[in-house]
């Protein structure tokens, strides 16, 4: 502890007319050895202490200090009253000064405690509020990125197939492949479907066509090929187009939409069977097969 700290003055006692200060801090205080000599009416404690320097006596400034050890073992060496008297009312005020000292951290503490709460607090405040802001950005984002937005056509990048069998059951079956067969065993023409889920798209033609589903094998049904090629082509018109709508969509626009590409492969198939009316070659199976409706179908 340097000087300066060791020489505060902490509160002045009053006693027997002489003023006694309470030097130091609130954890080691000092008393002017001169003070109590002249409140006690003795002279030359020091030399009856005859006790090690800076334990009991301190010499600060060429100024003599007692430490509150070294006050209790000067008033242990006399038996007066007035010694007693002064020790007691010396206790009663160090007790005092650190009560209202451990008060005053306490206040402190408080007052600090409030300070970080308030600025955890504000924190917490402008998080909220940065993240509100970023809701709201991304509201406006979605807003201009899909208010309008009522139908984009989703990518196609995954098929089925299926193709007309000799009806042996001896067909490999493929995760990304449909193979169906019926009874024409020499035509070998196969069709491709173009989709953005195959399987979701298998299920459903397997669900509608499991009346015919052969119980050798599952991939294989006994039914009309053209049927199954169209209940596949409107199933995928059907799934693709719900698929590639938004919300903002109307009822009659989605169904406009629906019908506008069934009337177009309505129309596609009408000018195959033309064309297969006109081939007398024995090919029309072959041209039938393919479509104008390249989103489609694929041969």
């Amino acid at each position: 502890m340097d000087n300066s700290t060791q020489t505060v003055l902490l509160k002045v006692v009053v006693f027997n007319n002489t003023n006694i200060g309470i030097y130091g801090s609130y954890e080691k205080m000092m008393f002017k050895l001169s003070d109590i000599e002249k409140a006690l009416q003795i002279r030359n404690s020091k030399k009856e202490l005859k006790l090690l320097e800076d334990y009991y006596i301190v010499k600060i400034v060429g100024e003599y200090y007692l430490t509150e050890v070294g006050f209790y073992e000067l008033c242990s060496m006399y038996k007066k009253t007035r010694v007693f008297e002064l020790k007691r009312i010396i206790v009663s005020t160090i007790v005092e000064l650190r009560l209202l000292y451990r008060n005053k951290l306490n206040d402190e503490m408080i007052v600090a405690k409030n300070k970080i709460n308030n600025e955890i607090d504000g924190i917490h405040i402008q998080v909220k509020e940065q993240f509100n802001e970023k809701v709201k950005l991304l509201e406006q984002e979605y807003k201009t990125k899909y208010t309008l937005k009522k139908y984009e056509q989703v990518e196609k990048s995954q098929y089925i197939q299926f193709k007309k069998s000799d009806g042996d059951g001896d067909v490999e079956s493929s995760t990304s492949f449909l193979y169906f067969c019926n009874s024409n065993p020499n035509s070998k023409s196969t069709v491709k479907i173009h989709t953005s889920n195959y399987k979701l798209l298998q299920t459903i033609i397997y669900y509608i066509l499991s009346r015919y589903q052969s119980n050798r094998n599952k991939h294989i049904f006994d039914c009309n090929f053209n049927h199954v090629k169209n209940i596949s082509i409107i199933t995928e018109i059907m799934l693709d187009t719900l698929k590639s709508s938004y919300e903002h969509i109307s009822k009659h626009e989605l169904i406009d939409t629906i019908t506008m590409k069934l009337m177009m492969l309505s129309d596609t198939v009408d000018n195959n069977n033309e064309i297969n009316e006109d081939n007398k070659s024995g090919e029309g199976d072959r041209k039938s097969s393919k479509s104008d409706l390249s989103d489609y179908i694929k041969v």
